[in-house]
């Protein structure tokens, strides 16, 4: 799967597949234009996502691309204080990818050191499809979260926490098909 973020100001537009799945707009102005990325898997049963080719641009400067990450080790992350990453971070860079090392739904989210204010970000994830109720995500700006691999909404529509829906504020547009 491809997800493509654009933020800009209070301004958060999602693509997943090439396809515009969610066009929200912060309207509460204490809410900050600034902060981190981060990557998160959690959730009830065994889960798996694998994150790649993580980029991030950002706007209004003359740089181009940026890596997120330098695809040998997470030394530009954190977990911010997660208590369950007190031995160390639970991911690894395993095939060109991050992966949660932790069994039986036990990981933590990771965090990038970095903060970022508007930017573009593409990136690639795998969730595996057999594990039903796994709970992935990519959050933006310390604040939002990109669900991935949660449950489907039942109906014609996802629900504010389904693949693609920025979680708990906005469903996707239109069902994405996480790979299929």
């Amino acid at each position: 799967n491809r997800l493509r973020v654009l933020a800009t100001g209070p301004r958060v537009r999602i693509w997943v597949n090439d396809f515009p799945t969610v066009d929200y707009t912060e309207t509460d102005p204490s809410v900050e234009p600034r902060g981190r990325i981060g990557l998160q898997i959690h959730g009830g049963p065994p889960a798996e996502c694998h994150y790649r080719n993580i980029r991030i641009r950002p706007l209004c400067t003359a740089k181009g691309w940026t890596p997120l990450w330098n695809g040998k080790d997470l030394s530009e992350f954190t977990a911010k204080n997660d208590r369950r990453a007190k031995k160390g971070l639970l991911w690894a860079v395993e095939d060109h990818a991050f992966t949660n090392t932790s069994a039986g739904g036990g990981g933590h989210d990771i965090w990038t050191k970095a903060s970022f204010g508007n930017f573009l970000v593409m990136y690639q994830y795998r969730a595996e499809p057999k594990i039903h109720g796994g709970n992935s995500g990519f959050y933006l700006r310390d604040q939002w979260e990109i669900q991935i691999h949660g449950p489907r909404g039942g109906g014609k529509r996802e629900s504010k926490h389904g693949d693609g829906a920025l979680y708990s504020y906005f469903p996707p547009a239109r069902l994405s098909n996480n790979g299929k």
